[in-house]
């Protein structure tokens, strides 16, 4: 769905050809039209210039919405197969529509479940148990899964602050700019608004000149462009 999933997969397929694995936001060609509505992105791509190819596969169609799924299905051509991949319980796509779950609810297509590949790690084990309402102890030898405890809202933006900044780069050795924080509300006292202010005061300081932000912020797309697609950084 995005240019660096598409680059780890290539990264982990290095039979594939030169090009085969191409984000879908840059394989349906975004146009940079003036005039177009903010949010809203032109593809060059679609029914009067289909793709040139027989099989398209999109490992990861959970964020599909309806718009950009008509526009994906426009732009393949006649005869062309479309695999579209997904994992049950993932996250809703933000843009309206579960397409996913409307087409194997429709029962016109073919749906085929794959059991994992070998045996489940501590991340498959740990949301595995959080989908059944649990947050158990996970071995992870790895530090895979580390659960740390905080006792209240401002604590616990601390310690996101901390592992992001220190914890995180020293033990893992993982840079601070490719920690991905994730919260699940927008708004409150340990959510994604106060997480981003905590982190920037510490990562990239600054008056907030531009809209609330100062060059070198680090910022994930919220809504299309025609530069970067939809969780994109």
């Amino acid at each position: 769905p995005t240019d660096r999933a598409a680059a780890d997969l290539a990264a982990a397929h290095p039979e594939l050809p030169d090009g085969a694995a191409v984000g879908l936001h840059r394989l349906l060609d975004p146009a940079d039209e003036p005039g177009t509505a903010p949010g809203s992105v032109l593809y060059r791509r679609g029914e009067q210039r289909p793709f040139e190819l027989d099989l398209l596969v999109l490992p990861d169609a959970s964020g599909l919405d309806v718009e950009l799924c008509a526009v994906l299905v426009e732009a393949c051509p006649d005869g062309a197969h479309l695999v579209l991949g997904g994992e049950p319980g993932a996250a809703p796509p933000a843009a309206p529509g579960r397409v996913l779950e409307d087409l194997e609810a429709s029962e016109t297509v073919p749906v085929v479940e794959f059991d994992p590949r070998g045996p489940g790690g501590p991340l498959q084990e740990l949301a595995a148990a959080v989908r059944g309402g649990a947050l158990p102890a996970v071995a992870a030898p790895n530090k895979e899964v580390v659960i740390v405890p905080a006792m209240g809202e401002e604590e616990a933006v601390h310690r996101a602050v901390q592992l992001v900044t220190d914890s995180i780069p020293r033990v893992l050795d993982i840079p601070a700019a490719e920690v991905q924080v994730v919260a699940l509300a927008p708004a409150g006292p340990a959510a994604a608004g106060a997480l981003n202010t905590a982190l920037k005061a510490r990562l990239n300081p600054g008056p907030g000149r531009f809209g609330g932000f100062d060059v070198g912020d680090r910022v994930v797309v919220a809504a299309p462009l025609p530069q970067a697609a939809v969780g994109e950084t």
